[in-house]
């Protein structure tokens, strides 16, 4: 077929399962593979960024676009998809203009989004996910189900949420700061008398107030324990 390096093809893929591991395809062409079997179809190579450091194949049933550079039948490659991914479509539309005009997706499917919009940047997986944002970055869990490891995969050492126990502590060292707080057993007839604690009282405890607010962070924040809205 001479020619057929100067014009842009349409296919539907119909396999993806490269055993060489080059991101290649078989694409049913029209016009050019309508009727020969699947087995004969030629491997058609994706068209590499410069870097070579993207991957990601068109799923089965996927419309591409395919190209012959070598005016060779059996080196296709495919340039681009037809159409977008639905998921991709449905946010897409989502937008009203100037924003769908600034919106960027580097992927976008039914499980991994990674994309930014005028508000943020966000890279979700499977409804885990983290977004930036001018003022915060954040981490969203899906259900009360997830855990967050930090250090190694499969950290055993529970976070404590520092606000809860920090109430509970004040409440404590107000109460252990009156002079009644402590008392002696005394004599059964007589009031037991008050027992002295210089030391805690007037430096542990007032050392404890003096640094109270340097104990928590204003930077990082824990949810409540399983209180983690559901996202969907």
């Amino acid at each position: 077929m001479d020619g057929i390096n100067n014009k842009i093809y349409c296919g539907v893929v119909e396999d993806i399962s490269d055993t060489k591991r080059k991101g290649r395809i078989k694409v049913r062409v029209q016009g050019i593979f309508d009727d020969i079997p699947l087995e004969d179809i030629p491997w058609a190579s994706p068209y590499q960024t410069l870097s070579g450091k993207a991957h990601g194949t068109p799923a089965v049933g996927k419309l591409v676009n395919i190209v012959f550079l070598t005016n060779n039948l059996y080196d296709p490659y495919y340039i681009y998809s037809e159409n977008y991914n639905i998921n991709l479509q449905n946010k897409l539309e989502e937008y009203p203009q100037d924003a769908y005009e600034r919106f960027i997706s580097l992927i976008f499917d039914h499980k991994t989004q990674i994309y930014s919009d005028d508000d943020e940047l966000t890279l979700d997986y499977k409804y885990n996910k983290i977004t930036v944002t001018n003022d915060n970055i954040n981490l969203e869990l899906k259900d009360n189900k997830q855990k967050v490891n930090i250090g190694t995969k499969n950290a055993t050492q529970q976070a404590m949420l520092g606000n809860h126990w920090l109430d509970w502590f004040d409440n404590f060292v107000k109460i252990l700061q009156k002079e009644t707080s402590l008392m002696g057993n005394g004599m059964i007839v007589a009031p037991p008398s008050p027992i002295i604690k210089p030391e805690l009282a007037y430096k542990i405890l007032v050392d404890y107030n003096i640094k109270r607010e340097t104990f928590i962070s204003d930077h990082v924040y824990i949810t409540d324990d399983q209180k983690v809205k559901k996202l969907e």
